[in-house]
Order: C-alpha cells, then structure tokens, then sequence
C-alpha cells in the first residue's frame, strides 16, 4: 500500500529504496510517517533515532541539531499539501501512518501515565519532528522548585521551557527559560556535564541579537569554565561537551572584535570535534551534528575576519558533510558569490533547489538575484517567476519580477505579476477579517 507521499507502508515502518512521487518528500519521509529513507539530512536523520530511544534502555543521543523553524508548515504550503502541517501526530491523516507513527500517536495520547524519562523521550521525539505542541503537550509540568531536584528533572524542565519559548516567543517565555537555565547552570547536585551544557546555551543566548549583552555573556563564560574544568573526559560526551563550549564562548571575543582570538578559540572547538569518536552508529551521527554547526560558525567567522579563502574551505565542506540540506549550499553559494565566483555560486543554488521543501523558494530568490547581478534580466524575470511556483508568499520575487517586466517591456508578464499582487492583496485582507 502506498501513502500520498509515495511511500510504502510496510510492518517495521521503513520506507523502501526508491524514491516517492516527490524527492524532497522522500528526503523528509522521518516527519511525515517516522520512515528511514535511504538518504536525508542530518537535522532529519534525528527523527528515526529519536524514535528508537523511546527505549529507556537505550543511552540517550545528545542530538545537535534541530529541524529548522516552522519546517512543517514550510513544506505543507510549498508542496501544497496542508495537512503536512499537522501539529500532533494524531491529526496527521491515517492514510500516512505508518505502524511507527501510530505507535507514536498512541504513546501521545497516554503519556501522563508514563514515567519521567520515558515522558522526555517522547517529547525529545516531538521536537525532532517540529511538533513543539505536541511536546509541551507531553512533558511533565514541574514546579520552579522542581527543575533541579535531579538530572532527569533538570532535562525536563530545559526542554519544556525550550518548547514554550519556541511557541509562544513573548517576554515571559524568554525570562523563564533563562531563569532555568541560569538554576541547572549553578545547582550543585546536577552532573558538571548538564551545567555546563545549560551554562554554554546562556553564553550563546546573551551573545546573539541585535543588542548583545556582553557583561551577561563573561559572565556565563566564567560559570561555564567552571564546569568544564570538573570534567574527567573519561565519557566521549566530554569531547562534544569541550566542543560546545569552545564553540559557545568565542562569541566573546568576536562581540569584542577580537577575530583573531575567535579563531584560536574556535581551532579548540574543532580540534576537539574532530578527536571524537565514531566507532558507533550513535558516535557518528553526534559527531557529524556536532561538525555541522560548528562549519557554519567557522565560515561566518572566517568572512567577518576577511579570510575568504578559508571561510569557502569551511563551507565547501559542510556541504560534502551534509549535501542533502538545501542551507549549506545557500551558505556555499553566497560564500561563492562573495569571491566572484557567481557561476559556481548557482550551481551551488540550483542543487538547493533541487533538493526542494524548505530551502528552494530561498535559493532560487538567489538564484535569480544572481543572474540579474550578471545583467541577464531576461533570465532573471524567469527566474523570479519561478520562485512564485515554489512559494505562493514570495512578494518581493513577483515584485522583482514586475520590475523587470517593465524594462525589459514584457507586457504579459507585467499584467500577470500585477494581478497576482492584487490577489495576494485580497488574501491577506481576508485573512486579517477572519
């Protein structure tokens, strides 16, 4: 039997070998029935291995990456399938169920009466899949008191209030993740791993913004030396734990200016990353996580310190690392573009493009932007109209399409871009009465 998304059902919940009747939807098949596709992302190669740890026996992966904001809703709309949105597993429609996916469904609805670990394996699940509802939904609701009574309790009141902060994003939301935060970084009775995780998510939270504050950010560096130093290294998370932080607290010296400082510091973080080991499945797939973001630091470091040659290096190998993620080679392509190189810049694009839902609207705005940069303003109107076949939202690529038009006096295309604002127009307005 074969499920809208052209994925076969089958009893262990796998997806066969060949591709669906949508290749980025059989790249993202983790999030719309639990499957295990031949190849994915490594944000989405979480999912499956999030949903085999709902085995409390299993050691739990420190995941590293997350899907990216809003994936779900992204892809429902540009693949003009609404019900992909759905917000919890049960509202998913049945005929994309799969036996994992209804285990998960059943899980969800019975989870108050499961134990705590179990409960934040579950909502780990959750979050893997972009359902934040469905995980708060899940989670136990501790008291403020509660948050560091254990390392398990600690997990879970990160993780709720992480999830809150993502669905709500209002002050309050903000004040109390940091106020957890700020509690499990200086407890005593939580393991100097756990403190030092919380302590280096509050460097990077200060540090990022419009308004930096760097007095919060040396001193969350200070707590977060602290913790590194009761370290032992005997568990190879010491080594991700060391990565982490050299990554988190070059944040300083990058506020400060300082660009050669923030190289040193993160030369640690990469040693360490890549001493990791990856002698298991689990091994391998935190330590790829684990390299991933850290590239992407290194190649904005590298082009804010004008070294262009390395920041291309770093960037050229995130996408080797992580070549089925349309972002790395958005990153690629832009890093391509700052050296001139705007002909390996859209073919980094257009592999973006490719790879489809969420990141093609985006590459192909850049793809087209690029062709016009070139002076090609005939392929670039084409170019723009596209991205409207991708993305019904993309106000500013029909406007730049309408633009060209008018130059380049194509009055089909100008009429037609004329009314599709128009109609955009009628459609927010709706939207905003109902």
């Amino acid at each position: 039997m074969s499920t809208s998304l052209g994925l076969a059902r089958v009893p262990d919940g796998r997806s066969p070998r060949e591709p669906g009747d949508r290749y980025d939807l059989w790249l993202l098949g983790p999030y719309f029935g639990l499957h295990e596709p031949a190849d994915c992302s490594l944000h989405t190669s979480s999912v499956p291995r999030a949903y085999e740890e709902l085995d409390t026996a299993l050691p739990p992966t420190p995941f590293q990456l997350h899907p990216p904001r809003g994936l779900r809703l992204a892809v429902a709309d540009q693949t003009g399938r609404p019900e992909l949105a759905a917000a919890r597993p049960g509202d998913l429609p049945a005929e994309y169920w799969t036996d994992r996916w209804g285990h998960v469904a059943e899980l969800t609805g019975r989870a108050s009466t499961l134990t705590q670990e179990a409960r934040l394996r579950l909502g780990v699940l959750h979050c893997a899949l972009g359902m934040d509802a469905a995980a708060q939904g899940v989670l136990p609701d501790l008291q403020p008191e509660e948050a560091t009574a254990s390392p398990i309790a600690a997990a879970i009141a990160m993780k709720l209030t992480h999830v809150r902060k993502r669905l709500h994003t209002d002050a309050a939301s903000v004040r109390r993740d940091r106020e957890v935060l700020a509690a499990v970084a200086t407890a005593a009775r939580i393991p100097a791993r756990s403190a030092l995780g919380a302590a280096t998510t509050l460097v990077v939270l200060h540090a990022r913004g419009t308004r930096p504050d760097v007095a919060a950010v040396r001193h969350w560096r200070r707590l977060a030396e602290e913790r590194l130093a009761r370290l032992d290294g005997a568990d190879w998370r010491d080594r991700l734990a060391v990565s982490t932080f050299w990554r988190a607290v070059s944040y300083l010296p990058f506020l400060q200016g300082d660009h050669a400082r923030t190289a040193a510091e993160l030369d640690l973080a990469e040693e360490a990353a890549r001493s990791m080991p990856a002698a298991t499945e689990q091994e391998d797939l935190v330590r790829r996580q684990n390299l991933h973001p850290l590239l992407e630091t290194r190649t904005r470091a590298a082009l804010a310190r004008g070294t262009a040659d390395a920041a291309l290096g770093y960037a050229r190998e995130a996408a080797e690392l992580d070549p089925h993620d349309g972002k790395v080679h958005i990153t690629l392509g832009d890093v391509l573009a700052r050296a001139g190189d705007r002909a390996q810049a859209r073919a980094s694009y257009l592999r973006a493009v490719a790879l489809g839902a969420p990141y093609a609207p985006k590459a192909q705005n850049l793809l087209a932007g690029s062709l016009e940069a070139e002076g090609d303003h005939e392929a670039a109107m084409y170019a723009y109209l596209r991205v409207l076949d991708l993305d019904r939202g993309a106000y500013s690529a029909c406007a730049a399409a309408h633009r060209l038009a008018g130059q380049l006096g194509t009055k089909d295309v100008m009429d037609w871009a004329a009314s599709w604002r128009a109609a955009a127009r009628e459609r927010a307005e709706a939207g905003q009465t109902r």
